[in-house]
């Protein structure tokens, strides 16, 4: 421990042990890091106390002095010491336990087959095929392994790769069979019991009605059983609504004209054969649309019910909906962004994938999370009862950042480009971006690029540094820095929005709390309301305004200009002249002027 220190070592920038995970893979990440800065034996084991936490530095400090001559006898004293904790090392044998399921697909097997090999050391690749064609499901693929004389893993993955790429390609929607026969009318309506029709809104109660009727039952009686009571005439109730929902036209009428009714015409049909309060086509379409409670006003009272109980029996998807939802909109939050594998496909099946492989081996990575306690001695001074957002104070790059609002709805790291120019940042290293993020209710935001900076959350000895890709956005209103669920992860942060606090666990192991500012949080949101804040004054009313004061203004100087006028002009003049008269004696500059007339 006494020897000099090398110049430029970098601290091991890796997890430090609490003896809670595999010894083995701690020193493997900590050999990783001290081969690349290419430093003496002496210097390994000076460093490697920094990696240690907890039990295990405790453990390093009671080492007897000159224990450890060199960096080998270190880690053997340090494997030997938590060995309790090494994970149990796979062997071959626990290949055969990976068989391929009755219903699972290819890459599915070859992704499990692939996490459980990847954990057995020195696995031979001809033990790691025999077992995975012993696991393969009797089928095509596994010919085609038998045909090709397959023998090594690697020749085995790429015929799987692409197997299942050739897979994607040949197969065949299951909406093409019924767009392909869509032109004959009597066609039409055979292909409607496979595919839906685009925006239709009967259409689709039509496939939920004929997915729970058996094969022997005609169409339409599940709608004659369940069917709504209304308060209104059908074709008045189709008139009112048709600006609002989409309603497709029906399927002609199959039976021929000259066995229908000329006398009764249809006005939902456009033909004869009936009259339009016994239409079956128009029953189904609102009978589709009360049943997802759009129609709640034209339902009479005695059946207020019937429309429940009628969409609780549909199994269809499209009924999955609550009987109180009338607005078909959604209120979305902050989406889009470099989070869950940003916005390329490539990047988002990633993401997909790292889960998929959680949820097949059943454990997920170690990742220390600390015991987090809040009550009554964390609450700040903060008037309670309130609605206010957290709104907090970071470091970012130099400089403390007010105005800082935690959003566990936004997906993305946004920064406002006015606080982005006060701090100090190289505008080379901005990032150009060709995509939108996603804002509340839909609405679509373009940000100008981005930027990685450094972050510190708390203070120095409670300090959190993390470096954070912001989204450079022109207007934030009266926030300067939006911080997402990304920064919010990776500071394992915990809000609580009751007593405007926020706790993350620091660098150091600690949980730290940073509380809100419950006047600032006032402050941003009197901003965010006020419209000049948004820059969406009225330009006619400001124009407006602007002109009547230029006028006041005119008016006001002529006005002054005639009264003065006036003033002098009922002024005399004296006509024999005028002497001064001084007032004071003690300040004989304070005089008065006194006309003397011309006779005296």
């Amino acid at each position: 421990m006494n020897a000099p220190k090398e110049p430029k070592v970098k601290p091991p920038a890796i997890d430090a042990y609490d003896c809670t995970s595999d010894p083995d893979v701690h020193l493997l990440a900590y050999r990783h890091h001290m081969y690349v800065q290419g430093t003496t034996d002496a210097t390994w084991c000076k460093y490697f106390p920094s990696t240690l936490k907890g039990v295990a530095s405790k453990w390093f400090e009671k080492l007897p002095l000159g224990t450890i001559n060199t960096y080998a006898e270190l880690e053997m004293l340090f494997s030997a010491r938590f060995m309790a904790y090494k994970e149990e090392k796979k062997t071959s044998m626990h290949l055969g336990r990976i068989p391929q399921g009755k219903d699972e697909s290819l890459r599915s097997y070859v992704r499990r087959f692939n996490l459980e090999s990847g954990q057995i050391p020195d696995l031979p690749d001809g033990v790691a095929f025999d077992n995975f064609f012993r696991g393969l499901k009797k089928g095509s693929f596994k010919f085609d392994l038998v045909k090709k004389s397959v023998r090594t893993m690697a020749n085995a993955l790429d015929e799987a790769e692409s197997f299942i790429h050739a897979t994607k390609i040949c197969s065949v929607p299951k909406e093409s069979k019924g767009t392909e026969t869509t032109d004959h009318p009597q066609r039409k309506e055979k292909s409607d019991k496979k595919t839906r029709r685009p925006n239709g809104t009967w259409a689709i109660e039509k496939k939920g009605y004929q997915a729970n009727q058996s094969q022997g039952q005609k169409r339409g009686r599940p709608y004659d059983k369940e069917r709504f009571e209304y308060n209104t005439d059908l074709y008045t109730i189709l008139l009112d609504v048709s600006d609002r929902y989409e309603i497709d036209r029906p399927f002609p009428m199959k039976s021929p004209v000259e066995t229908r009714d000329s006398s009764l015409y249809c006005k939902f049909h456009c033909d004869v054969g009936h009259e339009k309060k016994d239409c079956k086509s128009l029953r189904r379409a609102l009978d589709g649309l009360a049943a997802k409670g759009f129609l709640k006003s034209y339902l009479s009272s005695s059946t207020g019910g019937s429309g429940k109980k009628f969409y609780k029996k549909s199994k269809s998807p499209s009924y999955r909906r609550d009987d109180n939802d009338t607005d078909p909109e959604i209120v979305a939050v902050i989406s889009g962004g470099l989070a869950a594998g940003g916005p390329t496909m490539r990047g988002q099946k990633d993401y997909a994938s790292r889960l998929g492989q959680v949820m097949l081996s059943g454990k997920a990575p170690m990742d220390h999370f600390p015991k987090v306690e809040i009550c009554e001695s964390n609450r700040g001074k903060i008037a309670t009862p309130h609605d206010d957002p957290l709104v907090i104070e970071l470091k970012v790059v130099n400089l403390k950042v007010r105005r800082i609002l935690v959003d566990t709805g936004s997906l993305s790291d946004i920064i406002s480009t006015a606080c982005l120019n006060r701090l100090e940042h190289d505008p080379k290293t901005i990032e150009k971006i060709y995509y939108p993020i996603i804002g509340f209710g839909g609405g679509i935001i373009h940000p100008q690029g981005i930027i990685t900076l450094p972050l510190r959350v708390g203070g120095r000895h409670q300090s959190k540094n993390l470096n954070v890709r912001f989204l450079i956005v022109k207007d934030l209103t009266a926030y300067n820095i939006i911080p997402g669920r990304p920064t919010l992860n990776q500071a394992k942060a915990v809000v609580v929005t009751h007593l405007m606090l926020m706790k993350y666990v620091c660098d150091k192991g600690q949980v730290g709390t940073i509380h809100g500012d419950q006047q600032l949080a006032r402050d941003c949101y009197l901003t965010t309301v006020n419209p000049e804040a948004w820059g969406k004054t009225d330009e006619a009313r400001t124009s407006s305004k602007r002109k009547l004061d230029k006028i006041e203004e005119k008016v006001k100087k002529e006005t002054f200009t005639i009264a003065t006028a006036h003033m002098e002009a009922r002024r005399p003049e004296p006509v024999g002249g005028h002497y001064e008269i001084i007032l004071d004696e003690t300040r004989p500059d304070r005089t008065v002027p006194v006309g003397v007339s011309p006779d005296c």
